[in-house]
């Protein structure tokens, strides 16, 4: 496994090597390992932060991508996401949700210029919609 750095509001974080860095963000430790450990075992470099102000902290290790939660309880999904943009990050952003409403999940994914998965269904995806920015 590839080395795991983590972001809990240190301002220290660097980019290592020439490996992609994706930025997992969730309130749940559990599920930020998991997705760590579907991306390292593909190539990629993963900063783990646990919630959503954690996540717009990781911006000054200059990612290439952010995988984030929508719920989250000190800076939700939408909220991070609209800070990361105003930040000038044009990279993409995955947002996992469990809403199943489509039409605001649709609705979401055009207001945040970022593409919203299913956490439960579709974290499989996560590698496909990575891979299409970058051609792996």
């Amino acid at each position: 496994m590839g080395a795991q750095r983590s972001c809990n509001g240190r301002k220290d974080l660097l980019k290592i090597g020439s490996k992609l860095l994706v930025v997992v963000a969730d309130d749940e430790p559990a599920i930020v390992d998991l997705v760590r450990l579907i991306l390292e075992d593909s190539g990629y470099e993963v900063l783990g932060a646990v919630g959503g102000l954690a996540a717009v902290t990781a911006l000054q290790s200059n990612p290439d991508a952010f995988v984030l939660d929508v719920l989250m309880p000190d800076l939700d999904g939408v909220n991070c996401v609209e800070q990361i943009r105003a930040a000038g990050f044009n990279g993409p952003i995955l947002v996992m949700t469990t809403l199943r409403s489509t039409v605001l999940r649709d609705d979401l994914a055009t207001r945040l210029d970022a593409q919203m998965i299913d956490k439960i269904k579709e974290l499989g995806q996560i590698l496909q919609l990575l891979g299409l920015r970058w051609g792996r």
